[in-house]
């Protein structure tokens, strides 16, 4: 009976154990998430031909894809979701005698 009693104890005591370490490990995993910076990226174009009058605002009709849901498909603007710096590349195409100038404004700061 003292046998079998210790045995339990000792069993109950290692259950206890596993839960503690599932816990630490469920938290140092969050916070191991919450120190990695997350990735925001996003790509898209406009498929169809435009034609814009300055000053005009070009939404994206193709998106490929959002990480970080930076890009606002709606509007057409991109809001960066975490602070830190970004690069932006981009170009565009005039044929026959039109001509194409493109520039992107920073708001706020």
């Amino acid at each position: 009976p003292q046998l079998e009693q210790k045995d339990a104890q000792l069993e109950q005591k290692d259950a206890q154990q596993d839960l503690e370490l599932q816990n630490n490990t469920a938290q140092l995993l969050q916070q191991l998430d919450d120190a990695v910076t997350p990735l925001v990226a996003f790509n898209a174009q406009v498929k169809s031909y435009q034609t814009l009058s300055p000053p005009a605002h070009l939404k994206f009709d193709n998106v490929l894809y959002n990480q970080g849901d930076g890009y606002d498909v709606n509007t057409g603007d991109f809001t960066a979701p975490v602070s830190g710096t970004y690069v932006f590349y981009f170009h565009t195409r005039a044929d026959g005698s039109h001509y194409a100038s493109i520039s992107m404004i920073a708001k706020g700061g």
